[in-house]
C-alpha cells in the first residue's frame, strides 16, 4: 500500500495564492509549473470544490478558496510551530550528565567548568561522583569519566586525552631532615603520610 501525502497540495495551493502565480510557486518549490497546476487540481478534486479562478492573465480565489485558505494557513502555522518546538527540543541540552572524576582535580578544576556548563544549559542536571579508582563507565552508568594516566584500549567507549599534568613530589624540609630524602621511587614505601592533591 503506497502512502500518499494529502497535504502536499495544500502547501502548494497556499504558495500559489501568496506568490500570485503558478510560475512563481513552481520556482519556490523547484518544480515545474505543470506540477504545481496538477497538485492544485488534485487538491480541488479531493475536496470537490474549485479553489481558484484561472484566466490567462490572473488568478483569483473563489469563495470556497478564500474560506479554505484561511483554515489551511492556520493549520500550516500550527504544524510549523510544532516542528519548531520539536527542533528546539532536539537542539536543547537537557537531561542528567553523570560525571566521575578524581577528587582533588574534580573539585578544583572540573567542577567550576561543569558549573559554567550548567549555568549555560538550565535544563541540564549534574550528578558528580569523586573517586580515583578505575571504573567501567558503561557498567556504572557514567556519561563522562575523567582520569589521569594511560587511555584504556577499549572499543566500546570513546576516550581521548584532554591535557597533561606535571606531578611533583613535595615534602616539608623538617620532614626530610628527620626521615631522609628519597632518591628512588622505591624509597617512598618507607615514608609516612604520602598524599596526592
Amino acid at each position: 500500500m503506497a502512502l500518499t501525502n494529502p497535504f502536499g497540495g495544500v502547501e502548494i495551493f497556499i504558495a500559489v495564492v501568496k506568490a500570485g502565480s503558478f510560475t512563481a510557486a513552481a520556482t519556490q518549490f523547484g518544480i515545474t509549473k505543470s506540477a504545481v497546476a496538477k497538485a492544485v487540481a488534485q487538491l480541488e478534486g479531493r475536496l470537490g470544490v474549485t479553489l481558484l479562478h484561472r484566466t490567462t492573465r490572473r488568478l483569483s480565489l473563489t469563495p470556497d478558496g478564500q474560506a479554505y485558505l484561511g483554515q489551511a494557513e492556520t493549520a500550516f502555522d500550527l504544524l510549523r510551530s510544532a516542528e519548531d518546538v520539536a527542533r528546539s527540543r532536539a537542539s536543547t541540552v537537557r537531561g542528567i550528565l553523570r560525571v566521575d572524576m578524581p577528587a582533588a582535580f574534580g573539585r578544583r578544576i572540573a567542577m567550576p567548568i561543569l558549573l559554567n556548563i550548567l549555568r549555560a544549559h538550565p535544563d541540564l542536571r549534574l550528578e558528580a561522583s569523586f573517586s580515583d579508582r578505575v571504573i567501567d563507565p558503561v557498567e556504572e552508568g557514567v556519561d563522562l569519566c575523567l582520569r589521569f594516566g594511560e587511555l584504556p584500549d577499549r572499543t566500546d567507549i570513546a576516550a581521548r586525552p584532554l591535557g597533561s599534568q606535571r606531578l611533583v613530589l613535595c615534602a616539608a624540609p623538617r620532614y626530610l631532615d628527620d626521615a631522609g630524602e628519597p632518591t628512588d621511587l622505591r624509597d617512598l614505601q618507607n615514608h609516612a603520610c604520602i598524599l596526592g592533591g
